[in-house]
């Protein structure tokens, strides 16, 4: 079955305003879509040269309003930044093979990994993300066309291959098409209606408090952010995402327990405060880094920044507070082990304070886990 807008000889018939001029037909995803990247490349163009950040985002601004305005003048869903479905049915989404675009997905995602490795020679990572970047670029025309997630990491992919203009242009069709879906389950709340079904049986396993952090961090990454309005995407049915899931257990389970068992001297005898306690909570952060690195974000979600900060907050009392029995320093040297695994200047700011720490050994963890932090951050 054919895509709708896929007939690159019949374009969407905007409403009366909306010049067929803003449309294109993309080769690479084999269907219609705004000319967000045709504007840049026009003005590029034009001046002769790159253009500068600000250059391209201030030509994007007035598109992305035009564009925004023809979602919203549209009936619900009938617009090229709506779902893309076949055109055998009200109800029959265009996915193509599942396994066969779950299996690109992994493979583009696996390829950015090695591309951003700090290990990867800089010869080898222009070829290996341009070769990630046609895998997701085929993926969303042949197996996956609603993949919102898919759209996400093509973004992070073109910033990191230094294709800038491109990334710019893929954020805004991603924040365009959330914005879209949130429109329709805004405008047709009622889930029997078919336009609300198909949208939610489309776009409903990327519809995680995910998505509008990943379109934000990358607003952010892309200095665009003066593009982005959350309040856009108020309408979607946004479901806990898998980073959040590991934040909360790692503030009731970890953070909570670390706070009990170090209450006072009496509490840490009664429950045996040992290095395998705060040895727990370095695992679990290595585990939720792992969660976020998954995610495709470049920033921190503000839910996770808290739980990053709480973190801080529980351990680094641990490198004053009056310890009973002989392992005192060894405890104090894995809350430093801890924190080194928490990249924030505030853990810096924590740890700093320690740096004339009476026990040599601490000292050392000290120094070691601002300088591993330093390291992560990029600050020298």
């Amino acid at each position: 079955m054919a895509f709708r807008f896929s007939d690159p000889g019949a374009p969407p018939v905007p409403r009366v305003g909306w010049p067929s001029t803003n449309l294109i037909f993309d080769q690479r995803l084999g269907r219609w879509r705004w000319a967000f990247q045709a504007a840049l490349e026009v003005t590029r163009d034009r001046q002769g040269r790159d253009l500068t950040t600000a250059e391209a985002v201030a030509t994007l601004e007035p598109e992305l309003t035009a564009a925004l305005g023809y979602i919203a003048a549209q009936v619900p869903d009938d617009n090229v930044f709506g779902v893309v479905y076949s055109t055998g049915g009200p109800l029959r989404v265009a996915g193509g093979d599942a396994t066969k675009g779950a299996t690109s997905l992994k493979n583009a995602l696996a390829t950015v990994d090695k591309a951003l490795s700090p290990v990867t020679p800089d010869y080898l990572r222009g070829g290996l993300l341009g070769g990630a970047i046609g895998i997701l670029y085929s993926a969303l025309k042949d197996y996956a066309p609603n993949d919102l997630s898919a759209s996400g990491s093509l973004v992070r992919s073109l910033h990191a291959a230094r294709r800038p203009l491109e990334a710019l242009a893929e954020w805004a069709h991603l924040y365009c098409r959330a914005v879209s879906a949130a429109s329709v389950f805004q405008r047709v709340p009622h889930k029997d209606d078919p336009t609300h079904a198909r949208v939610a049986q489309a776009y409903q396993p990327f519809l995680t408090t995910l998505l509008p952090d990943v379109i934000e961090s990358h607003a952010l990454v892309l200095d665009a952010r003066r593009l982005y309005d959350p309040a856009r995407l108020a309408g979607l049915p946004l479901l806990p995402s898998a980073l959040d899931e590991v934040g909360g257990y790692i503030e009731v389970y970890h953070v909570n327990w670390l706070y009990m068992v170090s209450e006072s001297r009496d509490s840490m005898a009664f429950f045996q405060l040992g290095v395998g306690t705060v040895g727990g909570m370095k695992r679990v952060l290595l585990r939720y880094f792992e969660w976020w690195k998954a995610s495709g974000l470049q920033t921190y979600t503000p839910r996770m920044k808290r739980t990053l900060v709480k973190c801080v907050g529980v351990l680094e009392p641990l490198l004053v507070k009056d310890i009973p029995g002989a392992n005192a320093a060894q405890i104090r040297v894995a809350a430093c082990q801890a924190l080194a695994e928490i990249p924030l200047q505030e853990t810096i700011d924590a740890l700093g304070r320690h740096r004339q720490h009476p026990d040599a050994a601490v000292r050392t963890a000290v120094d070691e886990a601002i300088r591993q932090i330093a390291s992560r951050l990029g600050i020298r």
